[in-house]
């Protein structure tokens, strides 16, 4: 029998809280409809909640390892982790990069590519349009561990600033 996961991934700025903008872009990229966001030099808190609670170790991001961290209590199949994007240049006009995802542990494995932009720190372009609170993935895990999505969901919220 099929095993049926959600998980949700949200990215939160370090210094100030504010949430990734997203916009839609219809068909012009092949790799989304959709563009996350980002800024370059910078750095996001990720949280990860899994429903039902799936345990997972490491987040890859573009081949940079990243351990996660439970969030109490243990075994909630709630994580967090620090993600730099120093280094990472600035995307020209008229194009995105492609961000790889790999999510893993002894609760399978799972990649995922978002669509992104990266603007520089104080580009006004980076906060303009909806603003991301979390990407939904719907899955299903085959006997193997792998993941896969059926359904991904952008959910736009207000721009919290806790």
């Amino acid at each position: 029998m099929t095993k049926v996961v959600e998980i949700s991934f949200a990215f939160k700025s370090e210094k100030t809280n504010e949430l990734p903008a997203f916009k839609p872009d219809g068909f012009r990229f092949k790799t989304s409809e959709k563009t996350i966001k980002l800024k370059s030099d910078h750095s996001y808190k990720i949280t990860i909640k899994t429903h039902p609670a799936t345990d997972f170790n490491f987040l890859d991001i573009n081949g940079d390892r990243i351990v996660l961290h439970p969030v109490h209590p243990a075994g909630s199949g709630e994580y967090t982790c620090t993600w730099n994007t120093t280094g990472i240049p600035i995307t020209n006009n008229n194009s995105r990069k492609d961000l790889i995802l790999i999510l893993s542990g002894t609760g399978g494995c799972i990649e995922r590519t978002f669509q992104t932009k990266f603007y520089a720190e104080n580009d006004s372009h980076a906060s303009s349009g909806e603003k991301l609170e979390t990407v939904i993935w719907k899955c299903s895990v085959d006997t193997y561990g792998t993941i896969y999505v059926a359904e991904e969901i952008f959910k736009g919220g207000k721009n919290h600033m806790e």
